[in-house]
C-alpha cells in the first residue's frame, strides 16, 4: 500500500467515501456483534478512540499477526 500508509494505518483508507475500519465496524453492528476490540500496533492512537476496547502490540514492527492476539489474551 506504499504511500497510501505513510500516515496513517492501512484500515484508514477511504473506500466508497468511509475508512475501511467504519465499513467493518458497520458490517459487525448491523450483524449484532456489539462486543468489539482492536488490537493496533502502527500508529495506534489513530486507532485507539474508535472502539472502547483496545490493546496495543508494542512490538509490532518485530513481530506478526498472532502475537498481536495474543495481546488481548485475557479479552479473547
Amino acid at each position: 500500500m506504499g504511500s497510501l500508509t505513510e500516515t496513517q494505518p492501512k484500515c484508514l483508507n477511504v473506500v466508497r467515501g468511509r475508512p475501511l475500519l467504519d465499513h467493518v465496524l458497520s458490517a459487525y453492528h448491523e450483524a449484532g456483534i456489539d462486543k468489539i476490540a482492536l488490537i493496533t500496533g502502527y500508529r495506534a492512537g489513530d486507532l485507539s478512540s474508535r472502539v472502547p476496547v483496545s490493546f496495543h502490540n508494542a512490538r509490532w514492527k518485530k513481530t506478526n499477526m498472532i502475537a498481536s492476539l495474543r495481546t488481548a489474551d485475557s479479552w479473547l
